[in-house]
C-alpha cells in the first residue's frame, strides 16, 4: 500500500470513533500471535476474528474493530506488530450487518483497486445497492476546489467524461450516509455521451493524487446505476450524527412479557461484561445457567453504555425468563447489566442476520427499529388503512398527535404516526415516542415498531389480539415504502 495514503486511510479510521484493525500473517499460529500483540497493547479484545485464506488471498487476517482507539495507542500497537514482521493497517468498520449478509452471499462485493486507492461496489443479486442517503445543497468554497481537481482528472482519462450532478456539468454533490453520518461527495459519470465504465479503473488511478492531496478517504464505494458511472469520495472526517440508534443501556429493558407471542418468535437476552477482560469469564458462567434455562446462543452485540461501547454476548429462548434468571445474571461477578429485548419479529426471521436492531424504552414501551444492511433500509411492516373503531377513537380523542389506524398483513390493527424532519434527530426522536408511549389503553400492546423515511420518523402502536392467526403472514417492506 502507499504509505501516504494508507496514513490517510488510519486517521480517517480513527476519526470514524470505531476503526477495525486488519493484521495479516502466512499462518494461523502468526495471526493468533499478532492477536496476542494487539491484547498486549489494548487489553482483551473479545471482538477479534481470524479469516482463512479466500481464493487468490494467501494470508490469514486478524479483525478487530477497536472502539474509541487514539492515534497515539495506534502509533505504538502499529510499531509493535511492525517489529513482529506483521503488516496492518486501520480501516473503516462495516457494520456487523453487511459483514454478514457478505458472508451469506447476500451482497456482493466487486472491489477495484487502483494504486493506494480501493473502491468497492455492493451487489444485492444483479442490483446495485444504493445506500441510504441525503444531498444537502452545499455551496463552499472546499466543494468547489474539489470539483475542479476532479475534472482535470477524469478529462486526463477522456476528454468526454463529464462529472455531472443536480447543479450542472462539472459539479459533484455533497451527500451524507443517514445511518451512520458519515459525508462526502458523489462523483457522477452519466453513460452519454459514450459509456464510462470501461474506463472505471482509470478514472479511479486518475483521481488518486487528487484524494491525497485534499486528504479524503481512500477507501471509496462506486456503482453502475443507469449505466453511468458512480464514485462516493468520503470525507476524513469525524462522521456527523446518525440517525439515531440504540438506548443507553444500564439496566433491563421494561415491556410486557406476555405481548412478546404475537410480536416476535423469540427474546434475546444480553450480559454486558462491566469490561472486556471480563467476556470469557461472563460467557463461562452465563453458559451453565444457560443450559438449564434453556437458551441457546445468539450473536455478539455492540451496546451503547454511558461508559462506552459494550461488546455483549447474548442468549435467546423462546419465552421470556423469570425475573430470578436474569438476577441471576445480573449477580454474577464481571457483568455490569442485563437486558431482554424483542429478538426477530414474525415474518423478517430469515432476513435476521443482516439486521443491526434498535431498540429504545420509553416509560414501559419498548419500541423495536430494523435497519437491514441489505438494502441499507429500515424495515417496516407493510401495512394498509382500515376504519378507526372505537378503541381507537377512545385513544386519539385523548392525543394531540395525528393516529392513522392500519392493519398488517397477518391481521394485526395498529395506529401509526408519521413524524417530521425534528424526529430524524434525537431530542426531536425522544419527544416523539414519549408521546407514543403516553396513549393509554389495557389493549395497547408494550411493543411498538420505528423506522425512519426520508421525512422523519414512522412510529407504530399495535393492538393486543387474545388469538393471533398463526396462517396469515406478516409481510415486510422498508421503510422508503413508508
Amino acid at each position: 500500500m502507499d504509505p501516504g495514503l494508507d496514513e490517510l486511510r488510519a486517521q480517517a479510521a480513527l476519526r470514524s470513533g470505531l476503526p477495525t484493525i486488519v493484521a495479516s500473517a502466512a499462518s494461523e499460529v502468526g495471526a493468533r500471535s499478532a492477536r496476542e500483540v494487539v491484547e498486549g497493547v489494548v487489553g482483551a479484545v473479545p471482538q477479534a476474528w481470524l479469516e482463512e485464506p479466500f481464493d487468490d488471498e494467501p494470508a490469514w487476517l486478524l479483525r478487530c474493530p477497536l472502539p474509541g482507539l487514539g492515534g497515539a495507542v495506534w502509533a505504538h500497537l502499529h510499531q509493535r506488530l511492525r517489529v513482529e514482521g506483521v503488516p496492518c493497517h486501520l480501516e473503516h468498520t462495516d457494520p456487523p450487518g453487511v459483514i454478514e449478509a457478505i458472508e451469506r452471499g447476500w451482497l456482493v462485493a466487486e472491489v477495484l483497486h487502483a494504486g493506494g486507492l480501493r473502491a468497492r461496489r455492493l451487489l444485492a443479486g444483479d442490483t446495485d445497492r444504493r445506500p441510504d442517503l441525503v444531498r444537502p445543497f452545499v455551496d463552499e468554497p472546499w466543494l468547489h476546489a474539489l470539483e475542479r481537481e476532479v475534472a482535470r482528472a477524469v478529462r486526463s482519462v477522456r476528454a468526454d467524461l463529464v462529472p455531472t450532478s443536480e447543479r450542472g456539468p462539472d459539479t459533484l454533490a455533497a451527500i451524507v450516509h443517514r445511518p451512520s453520518g458519515r459525508s462526502g461527495v458523489e462523483l457522477y459519470l452519466p453513460a452519454e455521451p459514450a459509456d464510462p465504465l470501461p474506463d472505471r479503473v482509470a478514472v479511479l488511478a486518475a483521481i488518486e493524487p487528487v484524494v491525497g492531496a485534499l486528504e479524503l478517504c481512500p477507501d471509496l464505494e462506486w456503482d453502475a446505476t443507469l449505466g453511468g458511472l458512480t464514485l462516493r469520495l468520503w470525507l476524513a472526517v469525524a462522521p456527523g450524527a446518525p440517525l439515531p440508534g440504540d438506548e443507553l443501556v444500564e439496566g433491563v429493558a421494561s415491556w410486557e412479557a406476555a405481548d412478546l407471542v404475537d410480536h416476535a418468535d423469540h427474546v434475546e437476552i444480553q450480559v454486558l461484561p462491566e469490561h472486556a477482560r471480563d467476556h470469557d469469564r461472563v460467557v463461562a458462567s452465563v453458559a451453565a445457567l444457560a443450559e438449564r434455562a434453556g437458551l441457546g446462543g445468539g450473536p455478539s452485540r455492540w451496546v451503547r453504555t454511558l461508559a462506552g461501547p459494550c461488546f455483549a454476548p447474548t442468549w435467546l429462548a423462546d419465552h421470556v425468563p423469570a425475573d430470578e434468571l436474569l438476577e441471576a445474571l445480573r449477580a454474577l461477578p464481571g457483568v455490569r447489566a442485563v437486558r431482554r429485548v424483542p429478538g426477530a419479529p414474525h415474518g423478517l426471521q430469515d432476513a435476521w442476520p443482516a439486521v443491526d436492531p434498535v431498540w429504545r424504552s420509553v416509560a414501559g414501551v419498548c419500541f423495536c427499529r430494523w435497519p437491514d444492511a441489505v438494502p441499507d433500509r429500515d424495515r417496516l411492516e407493510r401495512v394498509v388503512d382500515r376504519a378507526a373503531d372505537a378503541r381507537d377513537h377512545e385513544v386519539a380523542d385523548r392525543s394531540p398527535l395525528e393516529l392513522r389506524p392500519i392493519v398488517d398483513g397477518s391481521g394485526r390493527h395498529g395506529l401509526e404516526v408519521r413524524s417530521d424532519r425534528r424526529s430524524l434527530a434525537e431530542a426531536g426522536l425522544e419527544v416523539l415516542l414519549a408521546e407514543l408511549a403516553a396513549l393509554r389503553h389495557p389493549e395497547l400492546s408494550s411493543l411498538g415498531s420505528l423506522g425512519f423515511a426520508r421525512d422523519g420518523a414512522v412510529v407504530r402502536r399495535w393492538w393486543r389480539r387474545p388469538e393471533p392467526d398463526p396462517s396469515k403472514i406478516r409481510a415486510w417492506g422498508t421503510s422508503l415504502d413508508a
